[in-house]
């Protein structure tokens, strides 16, 4: 009974601490520590295409950028996208937008080549290899010093390239994340468990921007070095995770930066929504694999943020099952057991019922959260066996917005 009462209280700490006591152990590391800036004075302001009286001062200083933009049958978003790069307020001379398509076959490349007069390049793949060898063959044919990557589907704030890039001018940066917001279409429950999540995953990462790096970047925009880029893996799931911790191996930093922002307007249904998880959740756990020397606290400078904040986020599930099944063993030996076990159940029941609701497009955050959650860490048990099943494609699926 004793070594039950003690893999009880072990699992349970190890999900406090994966959820909160990280967290907190991250605010107190931080506490004090800001971010240094070596751009020049109002850098962002003068860098604009809104400000051309002052653009020329910075002409040589601002680094030429290239923003590329992944694209697999992107049609219905793809007018968008193109539209909101070509309104960024960096300075146009120093911006090169290229759309790159995986072997789409609806109007992706047609849409896009109206806008080669603009000055819009365009690389037509003719065969779908994935969005990981897409990039890998797409950066070295970018003229950019830096690399912008940003989805189709998330349009970019104004003066989001100036935000970025002026972290540059510092040497130990090598990559830099933008912050992902979603904004839900018909307002269902999806933005209440996502946008709380993503909320939470921001704070976290702006605080290990503080302490060392974060781990992997937001895929709706990210910036590093050309000079750093080393393809990922052919097999890569997650090349916003693998590439920016490839540059990490190489000894700079990637930090967060909170105002340069990607914004996805989405309306999926719960059954493509899971689809997704499971191929995120598949992309987790081969990370762990691949970069599994930064494990190592004598080799990697960011081994406890990357047990803490990814290796104990994928083991935090598998400690859930261990807290409900031991509990159900502990039932009769203490009244406090029993009121554990009923607290479980009834955190389930709402995640239950936040599922039923969230089929029928109503949200109540009160359950929505929950059934977040419990809809994360079930996707991580399908992630982990189409993973080791090798069933999981670098390709990845279009889901209608």
């Amino acid at each position: 009974m004793f070594l039950l009462i003690c893999l009880f209280w072990l699992s349970i700490a190890g999900i406090v601490y994966t959820y909160i006591g990280y967290f907190f152990i991250l605010r107190f590391r931080s506490k004090g520590r800001q971010l240094e800036h070596k751009s020049p004075e109002n850098f962002e302001l003068a860098a604009s295409e809104l400000h051309p009286e002052t653009a020329g001062y910075f002409k040589e200083k601002m680094p030429f950028v290239s923003i590329i933009i992944p694209a697999y049958n992107e049609a219905k978003v793809i007018r968008d996208k193109i539209e909101n790069c070509l309104w960024l307020s960096c300075q146009r001379s120093k911006l090169e937008i290229i759309i790159a398509s995986d072997g789409s076959d609806d109007r992706t490349v047609e849409i896009a080549n109206e806008y080669k007069p603009h000055g819009v390049k365009v690389i037509d793949y003719k065969e779908r290899t994935g969005k990981t060898i897409l990039v890998n063959r797409t950066v070295p044919k970018a003229n950019g010093e830096i690399i912008i990557l940003s989805d189709a589907s998330s349009l970019l704030s104004i003066d989001s390239i100036q935000i970025l890039v002026r972290h540059f001018f510092n040497n130990e940066i090598g990559c830099v994340s933008g912050t992902y917001k979603l904004i839900d279409k018909d307002d269902s429950g999806r933005s209440a468990g996502e946008g709380a999540y993503w909320k939470y995953e921001a704070m976290l990462k702006a605080n290990e921007s503080k302490v060392n790096s974060i781990l992997g970047a937001h895929g709706a925009i990210y910036a590093f070095r050309k000079e750093l880029f080393q393809p990922a893996p052919p097999q890569a799931i997650n090349d916003d995770y693998i590439i920016p911790m490839q540059i990490v191996q190489q000894g700079y930093k990637v930090i967060y930066e909170k105002d340069a922002i990607g914004i996805e307007i989405a309306e999926t249904d719960l059954k493509h929504e899971f689809k997704r998880r499971i191929r995120i959740m598949a992309g987790n756990f081969q990370q762990i694999y691949l970069l599994k020397g930064l494990l190592n606290p004598f080799r990697s400078h960011i081994a406890f943020q990357f047990f803490s904040h990814k290796f104990m986020r994928l083991l935090a599930p598998f400690l859930q099952i261990v807290v409900f099944v031991v509990n159900l063993l502990l039932f009769s030996f203490h009244p406090f057991y029993r009121f554990t076990l009923f607290a479980q159940v009834l955190f389930y029941v709402a995640s239950l019922m936040g599922y039923l609701l969230a089929n029928k497009k109503r949200k109540i955050k009160l359950l929505y959260i929950p059934f977040y959650f419990n809809f994360g860490n079930l996707a991580a048990f399908a992630g982990l066996y189409r993973y080791i099943a090798g069933q999981q494609s670098a390709k990845w699926e279009k889901v209608d917005i």
